[in-house]
C-alpha cells in the first residue's frame, strides 16, 4: 500500500514540474528607445489613424525603430 502511495505522490511530482516548466514564457525583452523621433504617445510613432498591424511604440518620449507590437485589424487579419 505504502509503495503504490509513493509510486502516485512521484507521478504527481513529475507531472507538476512538467506542467510549470513548459508553460513558461519566453524571456522577453522589453522595448527600448532607439534614437528614433521624438514623441508623447504610441500614436505619434505610427501613420495617422493606424490602431491596428505592426505598431511602434514610444519608449522614454522617442520612437522605436521596429515595430514591437502587432494588433489584429477586425475582419480583415492582421495588416490594416
Amino acid at each position: 500500500m505504502r509503495s503504490g502511495l509513493r509510486r502516485v505522490s512521484l507521478i504527481a511530482l513529475l507531472v507538476m514540474s512538467a506542467t510549470m516548466t513548459a508553460g513558461c514564457p519566453p524571456d522577453l525583452q522589453p522595448p527600448t528607445p532607439d534614437g528614433g523621433r521624438a514623441c508623447a504617445l504610441n500614436e505619434d510613432c505610427n501613420p495617422p489613424g493606424t490602431t491596428c498591424g505592426e505598431l511602434f511604440l514610444c519608449v522614454q518620449e522617442l520612437c522605436e525603430a521596429s515595430p514591437s507590437v502587432v494588433v489584429p485589424c477586425p475582419g480583415t487579419g492582421m495588416r490594416p
